[in-house]
Formats: C-alpha cells, structure tokens, sequence
C-alpha cells in the first residue's frame, strides 16, 4: 500500500484576515499591488488561496510581522 501525499491545507482569504487581524478588503487589495507589498497567493479561477507553508509566504509574513 502506497502513502498517499499530503495536501497542503490553502487559507481562504478570510482566514488570512482573521489571522493578520485586518480586513477582508486590506488582503484583496494587497494582493492586487506589486512590489513587496504583494501578499504570495494562488489564482484557481476566481478562487483566492494562500499557502501558509511556502516559503515566500513565509518570508513575507515575517518581513511584514510587527512586533
């Protein structure tokens, strides 16, 4: 028997909200910007999704992490 992969669990953009403590509106909009601002995400057709395991999620929420 054969292991199946495991599925990275993707945040809708209202988990990631809940868990910056901003707004719905705030994520859209900083997915839509260039530059470093840009939250990392994935487009599956009108879907917005974010992979909270990979690395350039990671490194952004870290670079944008207040202390």
């Amino acid at each position: 028997m054969s292991a199946q992969p495991i599925k990275p669990k993707l945040w809708t953009p209202e988990r990631l909200a809940e868990h910056l403590g901003v707004s719905r509106k705030w994520i859209y909009h900083r997915t839509q910007t260039n530059g470093p601002e840009r939250i990392p995400h994935l487009k599956m057709g009108k879907l917005l999704r974010f992979d909270p395991n990979s690395e350039d999620f990671k490194l952004w929420l870290q670079a944008h992490r207040q202390n």
